[in-house]
């Protein structure tokens, strides 16, 4: 194992999602949070959870985390897919100001081969700036190249296209000088671009954000050939970020009109579009999708999938319904679809359709001021290894649930917690007044 620094894409809505990003991807490469963050001494008794919580509060004040990978292909790929990661470099030195860290950088080359091999290189190279909370002017940076004068730099300068990107990375209390070895901005504006939603011919009322969607596929460790299921799959959106990463897909909606594009998903270009379209416009494989209530659950018990991905129809932005019969069986209009139900059958289905390690991700709306962890919905067969927050406003937030099922069951707690936690959950949310 190597250490690198990884610098955090600190995107303010999805501060609280890095670590728990970091921790899920670096796992899909056999790398435990334990070894990850080995350089920090942490206590070995910590779960994933307690990672992110140990380490928001440090990048949020400066986004760089030091982790232990074992080889360089490995953070290519991590920062391949990675939302909230912008690069992992080979460090060199850190400090406190420009000029101890030019100390330091020097010292590192005297005594350390493998750094001077770096420095010395014959390859063309530039350098390139990293900021957080800071501003750095033009004239500034300039004369902070020109203090790494001192240091012997082997190679022609070459801004356009250097072969090294030498990196100093500025926050109001710490710098770091190191190599670049993987960068995530160039893979990351491409995907974005190519599946924004300004441009997608078929879109709902309640579509998930390309961002977030693609957040929750990386939570969900969706890898080529994942069987992965959305239950309230609307016009598709989470579906297609786990098709991104060659995910085989199925989904499940009881609204048969935004499935078929009938008057709730609608096309953006006048065309008659459905449910499949985005899939056939982006060349992926299309997801297999039933009309159903998963209150009433068509799927067959046995462990299916590797993810459920899903934005639960919580009543907020989008109504909850399931099927209501009367005693002879006679199929009637819809009921409502009390929240605290929704979650209980969605761990509920989790826990039958999930394989043994498998993950279920979703959102959960939240008040912030009446909020606590304690009040998660549990179940005895899943796990809980990442909880989120996505702040909305002063008031409410949505969180990334990411749960993982177990091999034998383990105890649940405060079932009454959380039915009082999610009763009325959209009033509460629609509340101008809540003190």
């Amino acid at each position: 194992m190597k250490s690198y620094l990884c610098s955090i894409y600190a995107k303010q809505k999805f501060i609280d999602f890095c670590v728990s990003e970091l921790i899920s991807l670096s796992s899909i490469h056999g790398i435990c949070p334990e070894t990850l963050f080995s350089t920090y001494n942490l206590p070995k008794t910590y779960t994933e959870y307690d990672y992110c919580e140990h380490f928001l509060p440090q990048i949020t004040e400066k986004p760089f985390i030091y982790v232990n990978l074992p080889n360089v292909s490995a953070a290519e790929h991590i920062a391949k897919r990675g939302v909230c990661i912008e690069r992992f470099t080979f460090p060199l030195a850190e400090a406190d100001s420009i000029s101890s860290l030019v100390e330091n950088t020097l010292q590192r080359f005297n005594n350390d081969p493998e750094a001077a091999q770096f420095i010395l290189a014959e390859s063309p190279f530039a350098f390139r700036f990293d900021t957080y909370q800071s501003s750095v002017s033009q004239e500034e940076k300039e004369s902070i190249v020109k203090s790494f004068g001192v240091i012997p730099f082997k190679g022609t300068v070459d801004l356009r296209s250097p072969e090294r990107k030498f990196i100093v990375s500025i926050s109001k209390s710490k710098c770091y000088f190191g190599l670049e070895i993987a960068r995530s901005k160039d893979t990351r504006t491409r995907f974005y671009a190519k599946y924004s939603l300004s441009d997608r011919e078929y879109l709902g009322p309640t579509t998930t954000d390309m961002e977030l969607a693609l957040l929750m596929a990386n939570q969900g460790k969706v890898l080529e050939n994942s069987l992965v299921l959305d239950p309230f799959v609307g016009t598709g959106g989470i579906l297609i970020a786990a098709s991104h990463f060659g995910a085989t897909c199925f989904g499940g909606d009881i609204d048969v009109r935004v499935l078929k594009g009938l008057g709730v998903g609608r096309s953006t270009k006048n065309t008659e579009a459905d449910i499949f379209t985005n899939f056939v416009n982006y060349g992926f494989q299309k997801p297999e999708i039933i009309c159903c209530d998963t209150s009433r659950s068509c799927w067959k018990s046995g462990e299916i999938f590797d993810a459920i991905i899903c934005d639960p129809p919580y009543g907020v932005r989008a109504s909850s319904k399931k099927i209501k019969k009367d005693a002879v069986g006679t199929i009637l209009p819809r009921d409502s679809y009390h929240g605290a139900r929704v979650f209980e059958d969605l761990l509920n289905l989790a826990a039958r359709l999930l394989r043994v390690g498998g993950r279920l991700v979703y959102l959960l709306p939240t008040i912030r001021n009446s909020y606590s962890k304690d009040a998660v919905p549990t179940h005895p067969l899943l796990k809980l290894v990442g909880n989120s927050e996505n702040i909305l406003s002063k008031k409410i937030s949505r969180r990334l649930i990411t749960m993982e099922k177990l091999e034998a069951p383990v105890s649940v707690e405060n079932e009454e917690g959380k039915e009082q936690f999610y009763a009325g959950i959209r009033e509460k949310w629609f509340l101008k007044n809540d003190n």
